[in-house]
C-alpha cells in the first residue's frame, strides 16, 4: 500500500474513533439521567420510613463534615504566605501511563477493524536558585488493524522544554531562557520527521514553583496541631531538604528516622510519627497541584530547525503571572505576540483556574484564545485506587471561521511515580 493509502486509512479510523467515542458519551449521559428519574418515580419520598430519612439525614451531615475536614480550603492561613518562601529548591519527577482509548474493535459483516492506542508522560521539573529547567517526554503510539488491509502504526515523541538561568542574588530579575519543543514523528511508512520549535532570548522577573508549601499545608491540615505561618515554612522547609537529599547525606542510613522526626516536631505532632509517613507515603499525595507565585517578561527569536521544510523565525514577546488565590487555589494568566518575518502579528492569550478539593481531588478550567480559535476546557481529576487515576475532560472549541465543537472525554492514568 502507498503512504498516501495509509495516512487516509489512518484518519478514517480516527474518525470512526471518535464517532464511536461520541456516541458512548451520548449513551453514558442518558443512562445517567434516566436511572435516578426512574429510582424517584419507582418510589416516593412519602413512602420512606421516617427513621430512615433521619440516618441518611445524619449520614449526609457527617459526610460534608469529613469533606469539609479533608478540604485544605479550610486552613485559616493567609494565602500571601506563598510569597513568603525564598525559592524552594527541589526536583520533582513523575511518569504517568494511560490512553484516550486503549483498545476498540468494531465488526460490520465481515468487515473488522481493531485499535490500540497507548500514551505516557515523563515530567522532570528541577529548581534551584539561580537556575530552573523544565521538560516533558509525552510518547503517543497508535495501531490500526481495517480489515484485510496491511496493519497501519503511528509512533509520536513529544519533548517539550524550558530552561531558565537567573544572574541576579536575589534569584530572580534578569534572566536568559531557552523553550521550545522536539517533535519526533513516524508514520506509517513514511520517513521519520524530528523538527525542533526553539525560541532563545531574555527576560526579567520569575514564575516561582511553591510546591512544598502546598504539600506542607495538606499535611499540616491533616496532622498538625494548631499550625502557624512559620510552622508550615518549617515544614515546607523539611520537605524540601528531604527532596534534597539533605537526610541522606547526613544521616545515611537514619536518613528517614530523622526526616520523620524533625517533620513531626515541626508538625507539633511528636507521636504522630507513624501517622505522618503513611501520609507522605500514600501516593495520593503527590496528585496535589502546583503552587506558583510571581512574573515575569519575556523577548526572543522563535525558528523551527531540524526541517527540510521552508522555514522563518518570528519575535516573541510573552508575559506570564501566577498567584495563588487561597491555599488551595491556583490563577495562572499569559499572553504572547509574534511577529513573523512576513505577515501580520499573531496574539494568543490563556488562563488557568484549579482547585484542590482534597488531596485525591483536583478540579480546573483553562481558557485559551488565538487568532485561528477560542478554547475553554473544564476537567476534575479524582484519585480513584492507589496509583490509578480518573478524569473527566470537556473541550469546547469555537474556531474563527466554522461550527463550535464540543468534546466530553473520561480517560484513566496509572502513575508509576
Amino acid at each position: 500500500m502507498t503512504i498516501t493509502s495509509f495516512q487516509n486509512q489512518y484518519q478514517n479510523q480516527t474518525k470512526r474513533k471518535e464517532s464511536n467515542m461520541k456516541l458512548l458519551n451520548r449513551v453514558t449521559v442518558i443512562l445517567l439521567l434516566i436511572i435516578p428519574v426512574g429510582i424517584l418515580y419507582s418510589q416516593s419520598i412519602k413512602d420512606i420510613p421516617d427513621n430512615f430519612k433521619k440516618d441518611l439525614k445524619e449520614y449526609l451531615k457527617n459526610e460534608e463534615e469529613k469533606d469539609a475536614g479533608e478540604d485544605a480550603g479550610g486552613f485559616q492561613i493567609d494565602p500571601s504566605l506563598y510569597s513568603k518562601f525564598q525559592v524552594p529548591e527541589f526536583t520533582y519527577k513523575q511518569l504517568k501511563l494511560g490512553s484516550d482509548e486503549l483498545l476498540s474493535f468494531s465488526k460490520t459483516g465481515d468487515n473488522s477493524d481493531m485499535g490500540i492506542n497507548i500514551e505516557g508522560d515523563y515530567k522532570y521539573f528541577d529548581q534551584s536558585l539561580y537556575s530552573t529547567i523544565e521538560y516533558s517526554v509525552q510518547p503517543d503510539f497508535d495501531f490500526l488493524q481495517a480489515g484485510d488491509d496491511d496493519p497501519f502504526s503511528a509512533l509520536q515523541l513529544g519533548i517539550p522544554f524550558d530552561i531558565s538561568k537567573y544572574f541576579n542574588q536575589q534569584y530572580s530579575g534578569v534572566q536568559g531562557f531557552t523553550d521550545g519543543t522536539l517533535n519526533i514523528s513516524k508514520v506509517g511508512e513514511a520517513d521519520l520527521t524530528n523538527p525542533l520549535d526553539l525560541t532563545i532570548g531574555a527576560g526579567y522577573g520569575r514564575v516561582t514553583s511553591v510546591r512544598p508549601i502546598a504539600r506542607a499545608v495538606a499535611l499540616a491540615d491533616r496532622v498538625g496541631n494548631n499550625i502557624t505561618e512559620d510552622d508550615i515554612l518549617e515544614i515546607a522547609n523539611v520537605i524540601t531538604r528531604q527532596n534534597d537529599g539533605y537526610y541522606v547525606k547526613k544521616y545515611k542510613s537514619d536518613a528517614n528516622i530523622m526526616y520523620y522526626n524533625e517533620l513531626s516536631a515541626a508538625l507539633k505532632a511528636p507521636n504522630d510519627v507513624m501517622r505522618i509517613q503513611q501520609v507522605m507515603e500514600d501516593p495520593a499525595f503527590s496528585y496535589i497541584s502546583d503552587r506558583k507565585v510571581g512574573w515575569q517578561a519575556r523577548a526572543g527569536y522563535a525558528t523551527t530547525l531540524l526541517t527540510e521544510a521552508e522555514t522563518s523565525g518570528s519575535m516573541v514577546i510573552s508575559a506570564d503571572y501566577a498567584k495563588p488565590m487561597g491555599l488551595d487555589t491556583q490563577l495562572l494568566l499569559g499572553v504572547e505576540i509574534s511577529q513573523p518575518e512576513e505577515g501580520d502579528a499573531e496574539t494568543s492569550v490563556n488562563g488557568s483556574y484549579t482547585k484542590d478539593h482534597s488531596v485525591t481531588w483536583v478540579s480546573g478550567a483553562t481558557l485559551a484564545y488565538n487568532s485561528t480559535s477560542t478554547d475553554i476546557e473544564l476537567s476534575t481529576t479524582k484519585v480513584l485506587i492507589n496509583k490509578i487515576t480518573g478524569m473527566a475532560e470537556l473541550t469546547i472549541s469555537q474556531p474563527e471561521t466554522g461550527d463550535m465543537s464540543i468534546d466530553f472525554v473520561i480517560t484513566f492514568n496509572y502513575f508509576v511515580f
